[in-house]
């Protein structure tokens, strides 16, 4: 036990006595063991899963950008990942293993640099990416968490990279990994996996200074300035709505059986509306504050329960209009923001949800227009749908 705590101590001290300059981009494979797997309360898992990460960093420490400074990223990593999830199951039913199956991904992200020792970097490294999951509800009995096979990955984790010698180096990290599609298709639980990994890097060009790296330049400062914003979005919500409901009106308990919504792929749609103010703080950073918007295709009714229930957001009427405020992370012409908001009209079958929270990420074409995808979510974290649309911005 001493030993293995004392080579990381060893490569450590060799890296730091290297004393080499920074590489410029570099290969890696990592072998990832899922400590847990994870969803929500209903749907409790068992078991452990495994899985490969083969990546690409771009070294930034060379870049102009102002927000690669600022945000002190030491990288950009595209990855695949693949992960076997055959031996998890529901607890308490032994015969759904393997009901999760496994998940093939591709995933983008940053590499924020906290701290060096010598050569060795430790950093957080937030990424997303999509996933595509070989089993789902409609194609396995056991699987009451997964609606479909194509969902989003969002990933956070912390790193360590040794450089061992003039070309190598090894990567020790821990992650946590949420995937779900933001309930397009229900069921929708979703699944928080979280893994410890260790692997190997193949340094490019090491031992000469950094190249210049104009890959994350905006290449027009315009994209981060005072602004008023409008978005125009659509979304959709599965309503394949599982299991026991109980009616809020009457207290009478409801149920779906699984072969009715097996047959059930059928959707909720919504159109969402943002008017609102950007100012700016820093070049990475600025504050929101807008009006938001919702057009519900379809109203509640008790007649039709589970064709017309959406979860929180059940709503009596077509329009429901909040107010809102957050902020925008800044990466060049990508940006990611996130408004916490409060509706002011809002005919809900649960009055006790008004607060709403809706993240995004948006790519700008150019300085005025940028394509967006967004989630509304209720202030139990629920999501009401995922949404796709433009924005226009007036400076």
């Amino acid at each position: 036990m001493k030993k293995i705590f004392f080579l990381p101590l060893c490569l450590l001290f060799h890296s730091y006595a290297q004393g080499q300059d920074n590489p410029n981009n570099s290969f890696f494979v990592t072998v990832n063991d899922g400590l847990r797997v994870l969803s929500t309360y209903k749907s409790q898992l068992a078991g452990k899963s495994y899985g490969v990460d083969i990546g690409y960093q771009v070294n930034m420490s060379n870049s102009s950008a102002e927000w690669v400074g600022s945000l002190n990223v030491s990288g950009i990593s595209f990855v695949g990942s693949y992960f076997n999830m055959q031996n998890i199951s529901l607890s308490g039913m032994p015969g759904s293993k393997g009901s999760i199956g496994s998940g093939y991904g591709i995933s983008s992200g940053l590499d924020l640099s906290l701290f060096k020792i010598g050569a060795a970097t430790f950093s957080f490294s937030p990424g997303i990416g999509i996933v595509y999951l070989t089993q789902t509800f409609y194609n396995n009995n056991y699987n009451f968490i997964v609606g479909s096979n194509v969902n989003i990955m969002l990933r956070a984790g912390l790193k360590l990279q040794i450089p061992t010698g003039p070309s190598t180096g090894i990567q020790l990290g821990t992650s946590v990994i949420h995937c779900s599609n933001g309930c397009f298709q229900k069921p929708d639980d979703g699944l928080n996996i979280v893994n410890v990994s260790l692997g190997i890097i193949k340094y490019i060009d090491y031992g000469g200074p950094a190249k210049p790296n104009s890959f994350a330049d905006g290449g027009d400062d315009s994209f981060e300035s005072n602004s008023f914003e409008f978005a125009l979005t659509a979304g959709r919500q599965g309503d394949a709505n599982l299991g026991l409901f109980k009616n809020p009106k009457t207290g009478q308990n409801m149920w779906l059986p699984d072969s009715v919504a097996k047959k059930n792929k059928a959707g909720l749609y919504q159109a969402h509306f943002y008017a609102g103010y950007n100012y700016q703080i820093t070049a990475p950073l600025s504050l929101r504050v807008g009006v938001d918007g919702v057009y519900y295709q379809k109203t509640f009714s008790y007649q039709n329960f589970f064709q017309t229930y959406q979860g929180m957001f059940t709503s009596y009427k077509h329009i429901s209009l909040g107010i809102s405020a957050g902020g925008r992370l800044w990466l060049g012409r990508i940006a990611f923001d996130v408004n916490f908001g409060y509706y002011v009209y809002y005919a809900a079958l649960y009055p006790d949800q008004h607060f709403y929270i809706i993240p995004g990420a948006e790519c700008y074409l150019n300085s005025r227009i940028a394509v967006t995808v967004k989630t509304f979510m209720a202030q139990s974290l629920a999501p009401q749908d995922l949404s796709l649309g433009l924005v226009l911005n007036v400076k």
